[in-house]
């Protein structure tokens, strides 16, 4: 949309703002449709070590059911992301999970013998840990390093509480 107004007030682009916005929204809906991002499945659980998302305009479900759970990367523009790390396991004792997200949002739910060590950087954005807080020294830890712009990151324990989807 800021292009569309650059090039009309350098004279690049001939047309008015309308002219383009309506082709625009029908081409991002276009490649939503052809790249499957409108089509949810239920997430199913899945035993690999380290969890790996990439998520643009849509939103993806995660259950982890890993014995040795080691952390991963999720990259989260314009949608959301649930983690399920309830029945996931760290036996080295650290496990780290870098988050990088922008306008959308990653739900995050833990065991509640982890303890988290968030560290990173939100820019017009939140971060929140609603874990209880383990004294435990020999409890797993989970870090987590995260950038978030335009979004939100929630990580939390309480099993009794079902994850809210409140970022798709």
């Amino acid at each position: 949309i800021g292009l569309i107004f650059l090039a009309d007030a350098h004279n690049i682009y001939q047309g008015t703002f309308w002219d383009a916005f309506w082709p625009i929204i029908l081409i991002l809906i276009g490649i939503g449709l052809l790249t499957g991002y409108s089509r949810r499945q239920k997430a199913k659980p899945f035993h690999q070590n380290q969890v790996n998302c990439f998520v643009v305009f849509g939103g993806e479900d995660k259950i982890v059911d890993s014995e040795d759970f080691q952390g991963g990367s999720v990259t989260t523009y314009f949608g959301g992301t649930y983690i399920d790390l309830r029945n996931a396991k760290i036996s080295s004792g650290k496990a780290l999970l870098d988050l990088s997200v922008a306008f959308g949002g990653v739900e995050i739910l833990v065991p509640e013998n982890w303890k988290i060590q968030p560290k990173g950087f939100p820019f017009m954005g939140a971060f929140e840990n609603k874990t209880y807080q383990v004294t435990d020294e020999t409890s797993p830890t989970l870090e987590i390093s995260y950038f978030v712009m335009f979004g939100g990151i929630e990580v939390y324990n309480n099993p009794k509480k079902e994850h809210s989807r409140r970022y798709r």
